[in-house]
């Protein structure tokens, strides 16, 4: 870790007494899929009948340097969120949602009362990418740019988020969960980036960054049973400025 910290500052030393090279920040709302693996020992039938995709949101300070005219390399410190939802329905009176939470004593007939977990992995990270852009025909201003790396993931946090609809616990329909969690959060985890830009320039030292992203875990989110794995499919927007 202090090996890969250390020529991340030296880039960026580097980087910083060099032309072409941008500083940026990149913003990611991705779309959260998930997938759960089990020894044949656990039954996980009941989770994956009530999981479900989710949305986060990750954001990235990027310091980029051009190799030349059409290639580039870019060091992200990243802020990086990914989610597993559950989301357990026809919940009836007396019900546990959650060992750490009170039973359901809402006594209303009429609501349908549903309980949505949001199980949070929240890490700090860095992102080391690669990047080759291709001109493009349309506009002078435009160019398109496909882009591969990867990433390393520290967590920092998890917990769960529990937000009940048709009824309350303790009058409250939030709640924070940080005990008896099922997953138990890998602490070190590195994944795979694969992307694609489109970069308007709006001035000369002055560009626009939107495009398409995918993440991919090359580990298990969890280290325990049940292997807890969740791709990120996502958007990308941001603003880069030159140097």
């Amino acid at each position: 870790m202090k090996v890969l910290v250390t020529l991340i500052l030296l880039f960026l030393l580097n980087a910083a007494c060099l032309a072409q090279t941008s500083i940026g920040i990149i913003a990611n709302p991705n779309l959260n899929l998930s997938t759960i693996k089990t020894s044949s020992t656990v039954n996980t039938d009941s989770i994956k009948n009530i999981k479900k995709s989710d949305f986060t949101l990750s954001i990235g300070l990027e310091f980029r340097k051009q190799i030349d005219r059409y290639q580039a390399f870019s060091v992200i410190p990243t802020y990086y969120q990914t989610n597993l939802l559950l989301v357990q329905e026809d919940l009836q009176l007396f019900d546990v949602i959650h060992p750490t939470l009170d039973e359901i004593r809402d006594l209303s007939q009429a609501a349908l009362k549903t309980a949505f977990m949001h199980h949070r992995f929240k890490y700090a990270g860095i992102q080391l990418l690669y990047s080759k852009a291709y001109n493009s025909s349309i506009s002078n201003s435009l160019n398109f740019e496909f882009a591969g790396g990867l990433s390393y993931m520290y967590l920092l946090k998890q917990d769960i988020r529990v937000r009940t609809e048709g009824f309350a616990l303790n009058d409250e329909f939030i709640h924070i969960v940080s005990d008896s969690i099922l997953f138990e959060g890998r602490k070190h985890n590195a994944v795979l980036n694969l992307g694609s830009d489109m970069n308007y320039t709006i001035k000369p030292n002055l560009k626009l960054v939107s495009g398409i992203s995918c993440n991919i875990p090359l580990l298990a989110v969890s280290k325990n049973q049940p292997k807890l794995s969740i791709y990120n499919l996502g958007l990308k927007v941001g603003l880069r400025k030159i140097l």
